[in-house]
């Protein structure tokens, strides 16, 4: 039988009646391999796109969204590339909002590979109270996933202690905004070692003017490097292409950790490889499986990325930062 004007009813609601209440158990829906970034395409359609975008994912729960806060993007996850551009169609016309789609931009971090000590000293006069704030930072590769770390080893009060939490919010300010190409600055250990202060013109402004600039000078000096995300991979594939599967693999800077057959005419493939070599790879599997392979993935770590390839990465962002 069909139910119309449910307008309250989701997706996997179970219906049933009342007197006899009953909740049918869940479902486990796979997990989305393909993603874009979604952006309106006129100020009527930014009006009305969050909207939109939430009453498509409760019709279709396979569907998720996500609002990258480290490239400030709007990104709709989904099964593969047709599945998303059909919900962008369906949006189209079930809501008349038009909108644009992109490869979501990578989310690269910012290191140091080396150590480095840096003065600076940020002295200002333009009338009346100046600025004074003068700061010695060590600066030196950190622990994996503690983000910034920082401590003081001033003696003496050469910078006075109401102003060493400016220091701190200068140094992260300027690792969130980070230093060689707009990433954030990670895993780095910074250590205020001295400086010195003037009785009328510091402040902590100035302070965190000073250590602000002076990070970004030893981050520079220190050998700087990024790093980028490293997906987990969990590849099913016919036997039969299980030779194309794993040598497309190589071409992504993938590394294989193994290799096994399930039974049924069935391999699965584990590996690592790079986000930004699989952003299309729900095409791709397709394609060399003849729609008979799967797979997924998942977040894993962050790693170098080498430097012929950071190259390409720090010219893209300088040449879209002069447009």
């Amino acid at each position: 039988g069909v139910i119309s004007r449910l307008n309250h009813t989701q997706t996997f609601d179970t219906l049933c009646d009342k007197p006899n209440e009953l909740k049918l158990g869940g479902v486990d829906l796979p997990s989305p391999v393909f993603a874009l970034a979604v952006s309106p395409r006129g100020q009527s359609d930014l009006d009305r796109m969050a909207d939109s975008l939430s009453r498509i994912i409760e019709e279709d729960p396979t569907l998720e969204l996500e609002r990258n806060t480290d490239t400030s993007e709007t990104v709709l996850h989904g099964l593969g590339d047709i599945h998303v551009d059909l919900a962008i169609e369906r949006i189209a016309r079930k809501f008349d909002v038009n909108l644009d789609t992109a490869l979501p931009n990578i989310a690269y971090r910012e290191t140091v590979g080396g150590q480095t000590s840096v003065s600076y000293k940020h002295k200002k006069q333009s009338g009346g109270h100046g600025q004074y704030g003068h700061v010695v930072l060590d600066i030196s590769p950190g622990e994996t996933g503690k983000g910034i770390t920082f401590g003081s080893k001033v003696v003496g009060g050469n910078v006075p202690k109401d102003y060493i939490p400016a220091v701190e919010k200068g140094i992260r300010n300027a690792a969130n905004s980070g230093v060689v190409a707009g990433f954030p600055v990670v895993d780095v250990a910074v250590m205020l070692t001295d400086g010195s202060s003037h009785s009328v013109d510091s402040s902590g402004m100035a302070f965190e003017i000073a250590a602000s600039m002076g990070f970004r000078q030893a981050v520079r000096e220190a050998r700087p490097t990024l790093l980028e995300p490293v997906m987990k991979l969990r590849i099913l594939t016919p036997e039969d292409c299980a030779g194309d599967v794993m040598s497309d693999l190589s071409t992504r800077r993938a590394q294989i950790g193994g290799m096994e057959s399930k039974g049924n005419g069935v391999t699965e493939i584990v590996a690592v490889a790079p986000a930004s070599t699989m952003q299309r790879y729900a095409a791709d599997l397709r394609s060399l499986t003849n729609a008979r392979g799967d797979f997924t993935a998942m977040m894993d770590h962050y790693e170098p990325l080498p430097a012929q390839e950071a190259n390409k990465v720090i010219a893209s962002r300088q040449s879209n930062e002069e447009e």
